[in-house]
């Protein structure tokens, strides 16, 4: 429950429906050191009261309507339900639309609506053929690196194409689009020194705005952002107030001198080979695999076991090592729940083949191994009919 309890305290997974799940399983089990403070809730963005904000800069506006909703805005424009959310400083969960008035429209894409059931991996597979998980979660910001979020984000509309269309680098016998500038427009005296004057176009930062709100607004990538300001450090910490910043470049941005451009080409030189004969067939030996060595069993845990589990920590990627889920998923597999439920076992048994194990509190410690099926024909007992599997991250029954 300990996870649970971590959940509620975030802003981003708290819910009225959760918290009561959570109060009746507490209450169910006489669990009473599981407490949690309601956070407040979470804006992706505000504005004064005293100093209303101006529109994100777009080419098309929109008059919201009584009846309007994120959603419906989406599927009449066919752009994401997060872009409108973030290029108009809405709520998270676009409770203040219709205070808003007029909204920026972002850029049109291929859109679908979140099932209960979608992964990233299923809606890749069945809806957007072709398309690699590093294109579709940078076409979907919100959706974080793990993909474990999809839940909090159902019937909303995700982009299963680029945002404004594929980008297509224009050939030298090509000229440039009417969109794109061909010449830059005169530098503000409010910017920076740092920013490139090569400019087709300049914003001037207003309260609450983020690199992530001005790339989005201006139909920028955060690459292309961070390489016009330079100025601009890579955790978008020292964005100022009232100073103009470059969106735009003039013609292609990768003729640029000193844009990081990786070729899609490798030149390969050919190889002179030696001819041999062989008289006889040479037999390799097949690859074996190493077994994972046990771990020191757990005070009074059962010898003798059909089979042991070791505590199992997930390993650290760049992109986990800077988030919470990774502590959040360690905890999770090496919980009794997660346990039980792999090997059909029931939690009674569980804990009693290992008495180190707290009933309540039920989960595997670091650095040690824990008797997880005691027979091979092992069958549960009748009053301790086994229970349905947990799933990540959801309340689980005691």
């Amino acid at each position: 429950m300990s996870t649970q309890q971590t959940l509620l305290n975030s802003p981003f997974d708290y819910t009225e429906e959760f918290a009561e799940e959570f109060a009746s399983l507490t209450s169910s089990c006489g669990a009473t050191q599981y407490s949690y403070t309601q956070p407040a809730a979470y804006a992706l963005g505000t504005q004064s009261s005293e100093t209303p904000l101006p529109a994100p800069a777009c080419t098309q506006t929109y008059t919201v309507k009584a009846d309007d909703t994120c959603n419906s805005i989406s599927t009449a424009f066919n752009v994401s339900t997060s872009s409108i959310v973030l290029g108009n400083r809405l709520l998270s969960d676009c409770s203040n639309l219709a205070a808003v008035g007029t909204i920026c429209i972002p850029q049109a894409c291929n859109i679908y609506q979140i099932q209960s059931d979608d992964t990233c991996d299923s809606i890749i597979v069945a809806r957007a053929s072709g398309v690699s998980a590093p294109q579709f979660l940078a076409w979907n910001p919100n959706i974080n690196t793990l993909c474990s979020n999809l839940g909090t984000l159902r019937e909303t509309y995700i982009c299963l194409s680029p945002p404004g269309g594929a980008l297509i680098a224009p050939s030298p016998t090509v000229s440039l689009p009417m969109t794109q500038p061909t010449t830059p427009v005169p530098r503000p005296t409010n910017s920076f020194p740092e920013s490139n004057g090569n400019c087709g176009k300049w914003y001037n930062i207003t309260t609450s705005d983020t690199c992530d709100e001005v790339s989005i607004s201006n139909s920028i990538s955060l690459k292309d952002f961070y390489f016009l300001n330079p100025e601009i450090d890579s955790q978008c910490s020292n964005l100022v107030l009232g100073v103009s910043y470059c969106v735009q470049a003039v013609g292609d941005i990768q003729t640029y001198p000193g844009y990081p451009v990786t070729s899609r080409y490798i030149t390969l030189t050919s190889n002179t080979f030696a001819t041999t004969t062989s008289s006889a067939q040479v037999k390799l030996p097949l690859p074996s695999r190493t077994a994972t060595s046990l771990l020191p069993h757990a005070s009074g845990t059962t010898e003798n076991c059909f089979a042991y589990k070791n505590y199992r920590e997930i390993p650290a990627i760049v992109d986990q090592s800077q988030g919470t889920d990774l502590a959040l998923y360690t905890s999770f597999i090496n919980s009794c729940d997660y346990t039980r439920s792999t090997w059909s076992v029931t939690l009674e048994d569980l804990v009693a083949w290992n008495p180190s194990l707290d009933k309540n509190n039920c989960t595997m410690k670091p650095g040690f191994s824990y008797c997880v099926l005691k027979d091979e024909n092992y069958k549960p007992s009748k009053q301790h009919a086994l229970k349905p599997p947990p799933h990540c991250c959801s309340i689980t029954v005691c």
